[in-house]
């Protein structure tokens, strides 16, 4: 009997809002804080594998974007980055 390779599963939805309370904690700390996909699973969470991560992570910024807690802005070459959402940002919520 041959076992066939394991497929990584999608994320759920209590480990993407696990990693959402994670980054607005990095936040809280750092509330200056701006980064890619890349930066947050390598500087933010490092103690997350980046194999494992990447699309528990993206979930997790999806939701916070939803959430209106964090901003999403584009740079050149496609990339990024992710921001706190700053209470005077056009079309945010003041706390």
């Amino acid at each position: 009997m041959s076992m066939s390779p394991l497929l990584p599963s999608s994320p759920s939805e209590a480990d993407a809002e696990k990693v959402a309370r994670e980054i607005l904690a990095y936040l809280a700390r750092r509330p200056t804080a701006c980064d890619t996909l890349e930066g947050i699973l390598q500087w933010w969470l490092p103690r997350i594998r980046l194999e494992d991560a990447t699309e528990t992570v993206e979930s997790a910024l999806v939701l916070l974007e939803h959430q209106a807690l964090i901003d999403r802005v584009p740079i050149p070459a496609g990339a990024t980055m992710y921001c706190r959402r700053r209470s005077d940002a056009p079309g945010s919520k003041a706390p």
